[in-house]
């Protein structure tokens, strides 16, 4: 079923980005709401330090240009919250893994930008910002040069088998089910899931929606049972995070998620991720898919390119 629609010229995958909510004016509060959901997922006392990044470093300088007489845009946004996501996602990340700010290794670093590479830019902000206030060692550096991505990919229809297999089969881990199937179909990072806290996942209603990024996704069924399942169960035991830990006050590390994934039929996220991403960025304009799923508009870009694709540019940033 996937395969016959995607030879239509049907995205399975688009058709649940495009199932959206309906646009609205970008505004500050609509930011601030933003910032406020992305410090909530930081553990203190990390949090505290991004905070103080995010007041003084981000939106201060946001606020005089606003001041100054520059127009509230999604364009305006868009950079800021970059930053602010990205500095939240590596808190959470290196806290998990090294207990604080203040014990991240330039090793771990390294292998952060390596798995995210397109989050380079920002980091590299984020870090210089750090050190200069003494929060991470005084030897920490991200440097300036972006290496070239991998960009061998699964097959169209080896991979939306696969998503079909963890969706519609009554499989064990529900948890490592749903990240594959976030790989697979959005092009999601696994480090990025672990770190995603368990309000991204809301119901209202009929509807379910999930936020990687700046907009909530809308998902259709059987996905949006299973993330439905996946929240519940993380409530339940009174997490914060979506994946969390088996104590459950922290998430799960990327590389246990990774490995329960990889036992579903997940040998390869990379190769996967690579998959998902060409496919949406033959259907979508860059804009609309850094806002969705979570690519700076420059590594969107840079999809569009390789596949040849070619979308005008897409504006709104869409209160959360």
């Amino acid at each position: 079923m996937f395969t016959r629609r995607l030879r239509a010229g049907r995205c399975p995958t688009c058709n649940l980005i495009n199932a959206r909510q309906p646009d609205r004016e970008p505004t500050l509060d609509a930011y601030h709401q933003r910032v406020d959901e992305l410090l909530a997922a930081v553990p203190e006392p990390a949090r505290l330090v991004i905070r103080r990044y995010v007041r003084w470093a981000v939106t201060r300088p946001l606020q005089r240009k606003v001041s100054d007489g520059a127009a509230v845009r999604s364009d305006l946004l868009h950079w800021p919250l970059v930053r602010v996501r990205t500095a939240t996602l590596f808190a959470a990340a290196v806290t998990a893994d090294a207990g604080s700010l203040a014990s991240v290794t330039q090793t771990q670093l390294d292998a952060w930008v390596t798995e995210l590479p397109s989050h380079r830019p920002a980091l590299r902000s984020f870090v210089k910002w750090a050190v200069d206030h003494d929060y991470v060692p005084a030897e920490l550096d991200v440097p300036a040069s972006i290496s070239r991505e991998q960009r061998a990919m699964l097959d169209d229809e080896e991979r939306l088998a696969l998503a079909q297999r963890l969706l519609r089969d009554q499989l064990d881990d529900p948890p490592a089910r749903l990240a594959a199937v976030l790989v697979l179909l959005f092009g999601q990072r696994i480090t990025r899931l672990a770190a995603l806290d368990v309000d991204a996942v809301i119901v209202t209603d009929s509807r379910t929606t999930l936020t990687l990024a700046i907009t909530p996704i809308r998902l259709r069924e059987p996905l949006a049972g299973l993330a439905r399942e996946v929240a519940g169960h993380a409530r339940r035991t009174g997490s914060r995070w979506l994946f969390p830990s088996s104590q459950g006050n922290r998430p799960l590390s990327g590389e246990r998620l990774r490995d329960r994934a990889a036992k579903l039929g997940l040998t390869n996220a990379l190769h996967a991720r690579n998959g998902a991403l060409a496919a949406l960025a033959a259907q979508l304009p860059p804009a609309l898919l850094a806002d969705q799923i979570g690519l700076s508009v420059g590594a969107a870009a840079k999809w569009s390119k390789a596949i040849a694709a070619t979308r005008g540019t897409y504006v709104g940033l869409r209160a959360q």
